[in-house]
C-alpha cells in the first residue's frame, strides 16, 4: 500500500504544517468570557496566542504556538508568555492566570483607553527553551500526529494485510519513541533539576523532538530504513532524558536484572565447584545451571532487541532454573549427610554386635542364628555403600538403616 494511504488520507495536513510553518495571521481582537489558565482549550486561547505573539510575547519561535502555528490550547509555553506579559503591563500578580484583572489590561490595550495608549513590550526576545519546559511543545505535536496516525489505521484496517512490514514497523517505533518522549516529561515534571540539569534535559528533548520529524519526512519519501535509524536516534535522546531526569526505564530495570542474575549464576557455579571438590553429585545442578546460562544469553538478546516482554519471560525462566540448581545442590547434600551418618550408625551398630557374639561363642552359647542375621547386616551395609557411591542417598539410607536393624536383632538370638 502506498505510504500516504496510511497516513496522509488523515493527517497529512497536520503533519505537513509541522514541516513546513504557515504564514502569520493577523489576530483580531480577542473576546474573552471566561478565565484562561492551563489545560484550558479554545477559540479564546488561540486569539490569545495570536496577540501574545505580535505582541512580542512570542509563545514559541518554532513549531506549535509560533507565529502562524497557534493552537487553542493553554499550556506551559502560553502561561509563560502571559507572566511576561503581565509583568511588563504592571498586572500583578504575574502568575500566568488570565482571569479578569489580565482581561480588563487586554481590553484597555485593545480599545487604546490605558494612560499611555502604548502597551509595553517585553525588553528582551523570548525563547521558550530558556522560559518553559519546550517538552509540552513537542508532546502537542506527538498528541496531534497519533491521533492523525489511530484514525488513518481505522479508516484503512480493511486493507491493512497489503500494509508493508516496514510501515507496520514504523508506526509501532514511532508509538514507542512518543511514549518515551512523554515519559521523560513526566519525570521532568516529578522531580527537582537544578538549572544546568533542566537544560541538559530539555536539549535532549529538543534532539529527539528535530529527529523525530526528520523521520516523519522520510517515512512520506517511503525511506523507511532512514526512518527507522532516525526515531532510533530520537528514543535514544529520549531516554537520555528520562534518565538524566532521575527516571529509570524499562531496558534499565531488564539490565539490571539481568546483572544480577549473572551474580546469582556466578555464585552457583562456585558452589556446584565446592560440592564436586567434596564428592557431591552435582551432574543435575550443572545441567540447570547450563541451561539457565543459555536463557540469559537470550534475555541478553531480547534485550538489545528492544523486545521487553519476551526478555521478562526469559529472565524469570532463569531465575527459576538457578533456584530449581541450588534446591538440587542443597538436597543432595542434605541427603549425602544424612546417608553418610546412617552408615556409619549401622558400621558400629555391626562392630559391637560382631564383638558381643564373639564373646558368647567363646563362652559356649548357640550363636548360629545370631551370625546369620550378622551376616544379613553387613551385606545390607555393603549395599548402603554402594548406594551411596553411585548418589542414591535415599537407598543408601534405607540400607544402612535396615543393616543396623539385623545387627541388632542378632545380639537378641544369642542363646
Amino acid at each position: 500500500m502506498n505510504i500516504k494511504t496510511i497516513i496522509t488520507a488523515a493527517g497529512l495536513a497536520a503533519i505537513t504544517s509541522i514541516i513546513s510553518p504557515a504564514p502569520t495571521q493577523a489576530a483580531e481582537n480577542c473576546t474573552f468570557t471566561r478565565p484562561l489558565e492551563m489545560e484550558v482549550i479554545g477559540e479564546d486561547v488561540k486569539c490569545l496566542q495570536q496577540y501574545l505573539n505580535q505582541a512580542g510575547f512570542t509563545i514559541a519561535t518554532t513549531g506549535v504556538g509560533s507565529p502562524g502555528r497557534e493552537t487553542t490550547q493553554f499550556k506551559s509555553l502560553t502561561k509563560a508568555a502571559v507572566i511576561k506579559w503581565q509583568a511588563a503591563n504592571n498586572v500583578s500578580p504575574a502568575s500566568g492566570y488570565f482571569g479578569p484583572v489580565s482581561q480588563a489590561k487586554y481590553n484597555s490595550i485593545a480599545n487604546n483607553t490605558n494612560t499611555d495608549n502604548t502597551e509595553s513590550k517585553p525588553t528582551t526576545p523570548t525563547t521558550p527553551a530558556a522560559d518553559a519546559p519546550a517538552i509540552n511543545l513537542l508532546l502537542n505535536e506527538i498528541r496531534d500526529l497519533k491521533a492523525d496516525l489511530a484514525e488513518a489505521k481505522a479508516k484503512n484496517s480493511s486493507s491493512s494485510s497489503s500494509q508493508s512490514k516496514d510501515e507496520r514497523d514504523y508506526r509501532d517505533r514511532f508509538r514507542g519513541v512518543s511514549n518515551m518522549i512523554e515519559d521523560a516529561e513526566d519525570q521532568m515534571d516529578d522531580v527537582s533539576l537544578d538549572t544546568g540539569e533542566k537544560a541538559s534535559v530539555l536539549d535532549d528533548i529538543n534532539d529527539a523532538r528535530e529527529s523525530l520529524f526528520e523521520s516523519v519526512v522520510k517515512f512520506f519519501r517511503g525511506e523507511f530504513e532512514e526512518a527507522i535509524e532516525l526515531l532510533d536516534d530520537a528514543d535514544s535522546d529520549a531516554r537520555d532524558a528520562f534518565k538524566d531526569a532521575g527516571g529509570q526505564t524499562e531496558s534499565d530495570e531488564l539490565e539490571d536484572r539481568l546483572e544480577e542474575l549473572e551474580d546469582d549464576l556466578d555464585q552457583l557455579e562456585e558452589d556446584i565447584e565446592d560440592a564436586d571438590d567434596n564428592d557431591q553429585d552435582v551432574d543435575d545442578a550443572e545441567d540447570l545451571y547450563d541451561e539457565a546460562k543459555d536463557v540469559l544469553d537470550e534475555a541478553e538478546d531480547a534485550i538489545d532487541d528492544k523486545d521487553y516482554d519476551e526478555a521478562e519471560d526469559l529472565l524469570d525462566e532463569a531465575e527459576d532454573l538457578i533456584d530449581e540448581a541450588r534446591d538440587e545442590l542443597d538436597n543432595d547434600g542434605s541427603d549425602k549427610d544424612r546417608a553418610k551418618e546412617a552408615i556409619e550408625d549401622a558400621e558400629d551398630e555391626i562392630d559391637e554386635a560382631r564383638d558381643t557374639i564373639e564373646e558368647a561363642d567363646d563362652d559356649g552359647d548357640n550363636v548360629d542364628e545370631a551370625e546369620d542375621y550378622l551376616k544379613d547386616a553387613e551385606d545390607k551395609l555393603e549395599d548402603a555403600e554402594d548406594n551411596y557411591d553411585d548418589g542414591d542417598y535415599d537407598d543408601a539410607i534405607e540400607d544402612a538403616e535396615d543393616a543396623e536393624s539385623l545387627a541388632k536383632k542378632a545380639v537378641k538370638y544369642i542363646d
